[in-house]
């Protein structure tokens, strides 16, 4: 804002010609500022055309200047990147004249480039050197850089590394640079840490109501300290307040610099409403509160992956909500041990294009670590992308087992929900067994929405197939089809969804969502 041109720079450098590439809007009049954008656009234009009109006075006449026509594009056009780079192309283009003569008199003497070494082609790196001012250590970031010491620069796989390092999210810049002194040639990595903190808060907003009097609301946020320690812990902590009310709390400590291995040690409290069913009619419907504490020890597997093995303990109590007061309410106890499973390469959390989700969980409770009874649960989750252009298809679904008795009201997974046999109000449908099949389809509308924001538009629908069943009653849902039609917007503050959703149960319900989902 300052010096937006920076010809004087280039004088002081000790330039001959100088070419002059003004990206600068113009300023627009009365009439064209309509909205609150348009008047910070504005705002920022008059900061810095004021020092661009100075430096662009300067130019000598033997200097080239290039100014492509953005008078339509705007500050928040990241949406239309393509046209702002053709923009700058064509403006190039026209002054292919006066650019020219700046090009070498004579092409470079292939002789002489033939009898350069390979070390000057292409340098072969004798030492590695870490400058960094984040918060975790240099030998976090040297991991990450494969590039071995007594061979020539692996310039591709270093930019991938680099792409690595700048993902981890503690970074506001990450470069390299080779500096060569005498016959040796030191890569040089530069990591600087991110100015504006590396910890996040998400917030979410669900609400459902099933059109028959009965809704129901959640709401939510998660806290993430990232970079507690020189090998990156990071502290999460989420809770929620509504029909699901959570609070969890986790530290995740990498055991090497890698972090391929980790502990991470959690609290939790739940309260939730679970139905009881007896030979297909509700009985009752249950609020069941759990505390509980474990540890887990893992393995991260690659950029995606993750196995963890664990071992918890839980205890709570359930007591009828609405229905037949004369059903007792239980204390539990529950001691278990688990192993889990993911994998996660989509591109986008919310409105993913391609990759997949697959999630694996193994659980056995068991007498001797405090459970009240022995039995086993497995749960399987998969859902993979497919995109061709605008158009995205999601395919997947959720498996889950009891394989032992059990009581029903503490070992019951949930479905219902938007997309999760939608017309069902959120965690509507409750057994010890459930399946569910889905495919959900969406277009993103246009490369920018009708907002003067750039948010993404999407419509979408979904076609679903499921079932919940108990083991040690006759409750069994049998198979349920649904569907759902949804528009999406994908905000900074995630995902703000409206759907419809409608069953072959005579449900139907409408769902509104805003941010992260816990």
């Amino acid at each position: 804002m300052s010096d937006n041109i920076p010809l004087d720079v280039a004088r002081e450098m000790g330039v001959d010609v100088a070419i002059v590439v003004d990206i600068g809007t113009p300023l627009r009049n009365r009439k064209q500022l309509v909205t609150v954008v348009d008047v910070l656009n504005q705002s920022t234009t008059l900061m810095t055309r004021r020092n661009s009109e100075e430096q662009l006075a300067t130019l000598k006449k033997d200097d080239v200047l290039i100014q492509p026509a953005l008078a339509s594009f705007g500050s928040t056009d990241f949406g239309r990147a393509q046209e702002i780079i053709d923009a700058g192309y064509r403006a190039t283009r026209i002054l292919e004249a006066r650019l020219a003569p700046l090009r070498p008199s004579e092409a470079p003497d292939a002789e002489l480039m033939a009898a350069r070494t390979p070390s000057e082609r292409t340098p072969v790196i004798t030492a590695i050197r870490v400058e960094n001012d984040s918060k975790v250590g240099d030998d976090v970031i040297r991991y990450y850089v494969r590039q071995k010491i007594g061979e020539p620069l692996d310039l591709g796989r270093l930019q991938t590394d680099m792409g690595t390092l700048y993902g981890l999210d503690y970074f506001e810049q990450v470069q390299y640079r080779v500096v060569r002194k005498g016959p040796d040639h030191t890569l040089v990595i530069s990591a600087r840490g991110r100015r504006t903190g590396t910890d996040y808060l998400r917030l979410g907003l669900s609400l459902s109501d099933d059109m028959r009097g009965d809704s129901a609301f959640n709401l939510g946020a998660s806290y993430r300290v990232n970079g507690i320690n020189r090998l990156g812990a990071e502290w999460l902590t989420r809770a929620q307040i509504g029909d699901k009310q959570e609070l969890y709390s986790e530290f995740y400590q990498p055991l090497d610099v890698g972090s391929r291995y980790f502990i991470a040690p959690y609290g939790q409290f739940e309260s939730r409403n679970v139905e009881s069913i007896l030979d297909n009619d509700p009985v009752a419907q249950y609020r069941v509160e759990r505390y509980g504490f474990g540890l887990n020890v893992g393995r991260q597997i690659g950029n995606n992956g993750e196995i963890r093995f664990g071992v918890g303990q839980a205890w709570g109590k359930a007591d009828v909500r609405i229905g037949d007061h004369d059903q007792p309410s239980e204390n539990f106890n529950e001691g278990f041990y688990e192993l889990k499973y993911s994998f996660d390469s989509f591109d986008n959390v919310y409105f993913p294009h391609e990759g997949e989700d697959i999630g694996l969980t193994w659980r056995q409770y068991e007498p001797g670590l405090g459970s009240d009874q022995r039995y086993r649960q497995w749960e399987f989750k998969l859902d993979k992308a497919l995109s061709s252009g605008p158009d995205t298809f999601i395919l997947g679904g959720r498996y889950g087992r009891t394989l032992d008795t059990a009581e029903v009201v503490t070992s019951s997974f949930v479905l219902g929900g938007a997309r999760q046999l939608s017309g069902f109000r959120e965690d509507g449908v409750s057994g010890q067994n459930i399946s569910l099949m889905r495919a959900v389809y969406y277009r993103r509308l246009t490369p920018r929405t009708y907002l003067p924001l750039d948010f993404p538009l999407y419509i979408g629908g979904s076609l679903e197939r499921g079932r919940a069943w108990n083991n040690d009653n006759e409750f069994d849902s049998g198979y349920i089809n649904a569907a759902s039609i949804f528009l999406g917007f994908d905000t900074p503050l995630g995902p703000l969804n409206f759907s419809y959703g409608f069953n072959d149960d005579d449900e139907q319900a409408v769902y509104l969502n805003l941010g992260q989902t816990f």
